[in-house]
């Protein structure tokens, strides 16, 4: 669900955000995307404006609203948890389902089975099966956990 505004003008206080690991300034996608909340057909601002606080943002500010947006090769999904516990219904329905403990093999049974045409492909897996299976000795119910499957993890990080 979106929330349409009518917004006439865009103004960024800064071309930079934290990343999580560092300051960096936003690529010409992310001004974009920002930049786009401004005029829209159908509200009473179809022309919108954008510009900076800062003067000395005005030269990037211009450099990524003229550059091209490279078009998307390939569209990662993920199943929600009610794709996952509607699959888990209809495994025990037919006799192939696992314990609900055992979320991460029913992670990876959909896994397995999920058929994806043309540039589509299933995301972060490995990721989803690894937290389910961390999670077996949780007192949680199956979607709860699932919910938290989907949490991104550093694997090479041993806190994560």
């Amino acid at each position: 669900m979106g929330l349409n505004l009518s917004i006439k003008r865009i103004i960024f206080n800064t071309m930079f955000k934290n990343n999580g690991e560092k300051i960096v300034q936003l690529d010409h996608s992310s001004v974009k995307q920002i930049a786009g909340r401004a005029g829209r057909r159908n509200s009473p601002y179809p022309q919108g404006e954008v510009t900076c606080r800062d003067p000395f943002d005005m030269k990037h500010l211009r450099k990524c609203m003229s550059t091209e947006i490279e078009t998307i090769k390939k569209a990662g999904l993920i199943p929600t948890a009610s794709h996952i516990g509607l699959f888990n219904d209809l495994l025990m329905k037919y006799g192939s389902s696992h314990d609900e403990n055992e979320l991460h093999k029913t992670i990876r049974q959909f896994s397995e089975m999920a058929t994806l045409q043309g540039d589509f492909f299933l995301c972060r897996k490995k990721s989803m099966e690894d937290v389910a299976r961390w999670l077996i000795e949780i007192p949680l119910p199956a979607p709860e956990k699932f919910m938290l499957a989907l949490s991104p993890i550093n694997e090479g990080c041993q806190r994560s």
